[in-house]
């Protein structure tokens, strides 16, 4: 973990402070300022209306950002087959965070079009896997394929980095944004769809209602068309680079540790 989290209770309000205490990017595999990463994205978020905590203080020299408190649950404690509601409105949340294009004047954010390739040089450097270098010429051959995006990604869109209402269907924030960055939206579509399947091993299908309602709820506010059955291929083209990458991570740490 890259951070550390601090609960501040006052008379009036509860805070939580966030202490970044690692550099280390998971997106372009160096030390980078996650620190005024996370601000940028922040900032961003709130102009567009996405719902993330409230910033009450930033301490530049310590990199600790204060924030008010988001009420609610994560959805880790709201996951039910039968939850289907809540699972739209996520969708619609996250296609509205997709719409904000990111300029290439910003430069907070790694662009994770560039991933595969920035991979090549590290796998020679680092990493000696064929296994793994096969896997990743075949995924370069066929990015070529797909369509490139500069949307803002919240590069982490799992359940417990979303927080909702323990009542209602609505979501009232998303947190932690040090891994985000511009990029495809399928990534973080197939994120949270690859978390929901993986919540029972034996059974990958028992959260498909879910599923489906977060991508219906997704094309309900993006012309996408992430649920239309067209587009299943690149669903999984994406959810194999999303495994893909969480092997190389584990490679490269191990490899790392050698040295």
């Amino acid at each position: 973990c890259q951070h550390k989290i601090e609960k501040i209770i006052t008379s009036d309000k509860t805070l939580y402070s966030r202490t970044f205490v690692g550099d280390m990017s998971w997106w372009s595999f160096d030390k980078t300022d996650l620190f005024s990463r996370e601000i940028a994205a922040y900032k961003i978020c709130v102009s567009h209306s996405i719902p993330v905590p409230s910033m009450a203080s930033i301490d530049q020299d310590k990199k600790i950002i204060t924030f008010t408190e988001c009420l609610g649950v994560e959805l880790t404690d709201r996951l039910s087959k039968s939850n289907t509601d809540l699972f739209f409105q996520i969708g619609k949340e996250l296609a509205k965070l997709h719409s904000i294009e990111i300029q290439k004047s910003q430069k907070n954010f790694f662009n994770v079009n560039n991933f595969l390739s920035m991979l090549s040089n590290l796998l020679h450097e680092i990493v000696e896997n064929k296994a793994l270098e096969q896997h990743l010429n075949k995924l370069k051959a066929e990015q070529t394929q797909l369509p490139e995006y500069t949307v803002l990604i919240h590069g982490d869109f799992h359940p417990g980095n979303i927080i909702v209402d323990d009542q209602d269907d609505v979501v009232t924030g998303i947190i932690d944004w040090e891994e985000s960055a511009v990029g495809n939206p399928y990534i973080d579509i197939t994120t949270m769809i690859d978390c929901l399947q993986g919540i029972n091993e034996k059974d990958p299908t028992e959260y498909q209602p879910i599923i489906t309602a977060f991508l219906l709820g997704y094309d309900s506010a993006s012309d996408l068309g992430v649920s239309k059955k067209e587009n299943i291929p690149q669903l999984k083209w994406w959810a194999e680079f999303i495994q893909f990458r969480s092997q190389f991570i584990s490679e490269w740490i191990t490899n790392q540790s050698k040295l």
